[in-house]
């Protein structure tokens, strides 16, 4: 009788030292798992921010070179590379007037983007009297695209001006050239200007 009675407690024993190395182990692989996920996150916040300020690096040189004399006024791409090997790829780009930086930051596997976008529109109703030019040509200066032409203040009506012994209307379109007369003639009833001539709708681009 004693004898089942210690071999009960030694049954019991080993069963709850299981139950207890059970649980320890299974708080360990927990404990693991969370340090592993906790080192995982904070890498990938680490080069999250690499990426993140080599993306502001291109940023801040582009918005530099364009404080610099005339500044930029035509599209451009800047690539580079920091010290601590993050790499940034910044495009500047100019649509009527609104200037645009998009600037994209990478480090090891992860990229991010920054965009900032600065200036005044210049998008309106431009003349073109004479110039030898289209509308076309004429809003690309101002690096927008011609919408419309027209002799009215919106430049709306798709008309030109051009003069043979009195001042005559015709059809124009963004394409048309308005050419210098020969010799140079104006229409007095529309404020003297020179022939052929036409209003130029200029928008941003699409």
């Amino acid at each position: 009788m004693l004898n089942n009675k210690i071999k009960n407690q030694k049954g019991t024993s080993i069963y709850l030292s299981l139950i207890v190395m059970v649980i320890f182990l299974a708080m360990g692989f927990g404990l693991a798992g969370i340090l592993l996920s906790q080192k995982k996150t904070i890498k990938g916040m680490e080069e999250s921010v690499n990426a993140l300020g080599a993306a502001d690096t291109g940023i801040e040189k582009l918005l530099y070179e364009n404080s610099q004399g005339a500044g930029l006024n035509n599209p451009y791409e800047e690539n580079d590379s920091l010290d601590n090997g993050a790499t940034y790829v910044a495009k500047f780009t100019i649509n009527c007037g609104i200037k645009k930086i998009v600037s994209t930051g990478g480090y090891k596997e992860t990229k991010r983007k920054i965009e900032t976008t600065f200036g005044q529109s210049v998008a309106g109703a431009y003349l073109n009297s004479a110039s030898d030019k289209s509308c076309d040509v004429i809003c690309s200066t101002y690096n927008c695209t011609c919408s419309s032409v027209g002799v009215d203040d919106g430049a709306t009506n798709g008309q030109y001006y051009y003069k043979t012994s009195i001042c005559t209307t015709g059809i124009a379109n963004c394409a048309t050239v308005m050419t210098i007369s020969s010799p140079a003639s104006f229409c007095p009833s529309l404020s003297d200007p020179q022939t052929n001539w036409t209003n130029c709708l200029c928008a941003s681009n699409p």
